[in-house]
């Protein structure tokens, strides 16, 4: 008996660690495509020829569909499905403001073992601002 009561102890926190694992790489996952998709925004938003002329953040819609297609591509099919990106970039001055937002949802190893439906956000925010001339 004592050997089961164990065995079930040793199977519960195995499952808190899986859950905690999978939250901790899945935000940092998030971290690293909230900062690609934001880079590959900024470069495809500001152009030199524009730059030249005193112009930037010309193209805010290209910008935001390379981030977009940066999140898809980094997130993996896994997390892209269930995450919602707020992608929102700025201009104030000389000074280009990018922000972006994510957040998911992601399946708990241990209430599907006692039967709920047990779900953990994720969430990871991020802002860049910077003077390009």
């Amino acid at each position: 008996m004592r050997t089961l009561t164990w065995l079930w102890i040793a199977f519960l926190l195995l499952c808190f660690f899986a859950d905690g694992t999978s939250y901790f790489l899945a935000r940092a996952r998030l971290s690293d495509a909230l900062g690609l998709a934001l880079d590959g925004a900024l470069v495809a938003g500001v152009s030199e020829g524009d730059l030249m002329w005193g112009r930037n953040l010309t193209r805010r819609e290209a910008a935001e569909n390379a981030a977009r297609e940066l999140l898809a591509a980094n997130l993996g099919d896994y997390l892209a499905p269930r995450t919602m990106a707020d992608i929102e970039l700025s201009q104030s001055g000389a000074a280009i403001i990018a922000r972006g937002s994510l957040k998911t949802s992601l399946p708990l190893l241990l209430a599907g073992f006692i039967g709920r439906e047990g779900r953990i956000n994720v969430s990871k925010s991020l802002t860049y601002q910077g003077v390009y001339r």
